[in-house]
């Protein structure tokens, strides 16, 4: 079911109806890539799609630094975009702190 996530978020525009009802469901995970490395999250990156970012960051994808350097470098014409990374990532590391599972390789986003 993960494909058909990826599948949903890779259309442009995204096919938010179907990415709502798979996030609703839960039939996707969350480590899953295509053969070129991409996922559901860079995909949203991709398509510049800041609610979507944000529903997937929610929903269990992990918003790492090197998604983050991913926007920055290829789509700094997004802003939004990027905005969102750094919201949702501040947000699961506050959310791992919180829990007691904050690791020292998770540092807060600087400035947010």
């Amino acid at each position: 079911m993960s494909q058909s996530l990826l599948t949903a978020v890779l259309r442009n525009p995204i096919d938010r109806k179907t990415v709502a009802r798979i996030l609703q469901e839960g039939s996707y995970q969350v480590d899953t890539v295509n053969s070129s490395g991409m996922n559901p999250l860079k995909a949203a990156v991709m398509n510049g799609d800041a609610g979507t970012i944000t529903s997937l960051a929610g929903a269990g994808f992990q918003v790492t630094e090197d998604v983050i350097a991913f926007a920055e470098k290829s789509y700094p014409h997004k802003p939004d975009v990027i905005c969102a990374l750094h919201r949702s990532r501040s947000c699961q590391v506050v959310l791992h702190a919180t829990s007691g599972q904050l690791e020292e390789s998770e540092p807060p986003v600087p400035g947010l």
